[in-house]
């Protein structure tokens, strides 16, 4: 039986997203509104496949940010960074961290992805000098740590305490 686990967004990520969108919207309504002679068709057309753009970077490819779990794999999708498939048998360890408590497994440095608040998607380095992959919203993530890699995942959907749970029966066990 398949579950997905969607990342989900938080408040601030909303706003930026809204925000930016309906920025890039007032000003082509206003260039629209003014000077309409003095303005170059190639303009217009700018500024409205600039708000097409950002709609789909800011609003659609995000919300296909998630893992799914199915037949001993966990498929994990990173928009415009990764699709990583991982086995069973991949699986070194699984443990819960709250970030909290245990800072070495925080996100320290951003090498490629984005983070504004609490929302984290794309590839970090870690407090404790590892990499890692992280898709994750909140202050608790399920790290795994893969047998054949040189980084961890670190994962954190909405849903977080019914991911877990789907993980501990369906995929390995979690340490707490």
């Amino acid at each position: 039986m398949d579950q997905f686990f969607k990342l989900g967004s938080t408040f601030t990520m909303n706003l930026f997203s809204y925000g930016i969108i309906a920025l890039i919207a007032g000003i082509t309504l206003f260039s629209f509104l003014t000077k309409k002679n003095k303005r170059p068709k190639f303009v217009s057309f700018f500024l409205c496949a600039l708000i097409f753009f950002m709609i789909w970077l800011l609003i659609i490819v995000p919300s296909n940010a998630g893992i799914t779990i199915e037949n001993d794999e966990l498929k994990i999708n990173i928009p415009l960074s990764a699709e990583i498939t991982v086995a069973r048998k991949d699986v070194a360890s699984c443990k819960v961290v709250d970030w909290n408590q245990d800072t070495d497994y925080k996100p320290l440095l951003r090498t490629f992805g984005t983070s504004l608040g609490d929302y984290r998607i794309g590839n970090f380095k870690l407090k404790n000098g590892k990499s890692a992959k992280l898709l994750a919203i909140g202050e608790k993530a399920v790290v795994i740590e893969l047998k054949n890699e040189n980084y961890l995942l670190v994962l954190a959907p909405k849903d977080f305490d019914g991911f877990v749970k789907v993980i501990n029966e369906n995929f390995v066990k979690v340490i707490n």
